[in-house]
């Protein structure tokens, strides 16, 4: 797909080895990708990867290789390989329940030329604890829907980061966010935005395996 890529962040962490399903959560992420028809580079300072042979490996320079600001590794990235403003996807290595469609939508909602940025949402129920997800970043077009509860009553909710991005590189830069504006959220449900952060959240995502395979089947 003509200057798109799928860039997997795998910062130098222990949780790149935690196992899941037999699988690493970094081989899981590469595994996802295997069959996209998209380049896809793997972003560490990690000396340990996994066998790859469908992926570049990016070799962060010292001087971004723990920098908070997530938009410096990718810089980096489309400097050394002399990539033409792409149109990036994030793929996360602690995500482990996303979904090959989760891709595929966000970039699909990317070439209708409308956003900067399409990000995956969850809806966050009122009165609920975030357990082990990331708030929504920026503004959404869609930002104002509607959330229907159990209680069959509608409020509107606040939306958590589904933990898959699709960003414009050139209005990133400018913005100097992979969020820029202006942004679009992909409702998906709160499995596929599973984020393993701890080691609470691991072993929840050990238990969450047959649920997902079964609603992946």
């Amino acid at each position: 797909m003509r200057n798109s890529i799928i860039v997997i962040p795998a910062k130098k962490s222990p949780k790149n080895g935690w196992m899941l399903d037999d699988r690493s959560l970094v081989q899981r992420a590469i595994n996802l990708c295997e069959n996209l028809d998209f380049p896809v580079f793997v972003s560490t300072d990690d000396l340990w990867v996994p066998n790859i042979t469908y992926a570049a490996i990016h070799r962060r320079k010292p001087e971004v290789a723990d920098t908070p600001n997530v938009l410096d590794p990718i810089v980096d990235l489309v400097e050394q390989f002399k990539l033409d403003n792409p149109i990036i996807t994030l793929v996360q290595v602690t995500s482990p329940f996303t979904r090959v469609q989760d891709i595929l939508s966000c970039w699909g909602h990317m070439q209708s030329g409308k956003y900067a940025c399409v990000q995956t949402i969850t809806s966050c129920p009122h009165n609920s604890h975030t357990l082990n997800h990331r708030y929504g970043s920026g503004k959404f077009i869609n930002e104002k829907k509607r959330l229907h509860h159990p209680n069959k009553q509608s409020k509107e909710g606040e939306w958590l980061f589904g933990n898959v991005v699709s960003f414009s590189y050139a209005d990133a830069v400018a913005q100097n966010t992979v969020f820029p504006q202006p942004s679009h959220g992909v409702e998906i449900e709160p499995l596929f935005a599973w984020d393993v952060d701890d080691h609470y959240s691991y072993e929840m995502a050990q238990h969450l395996i047959p649920l997902f395979k079964e609603k992946t089947k």
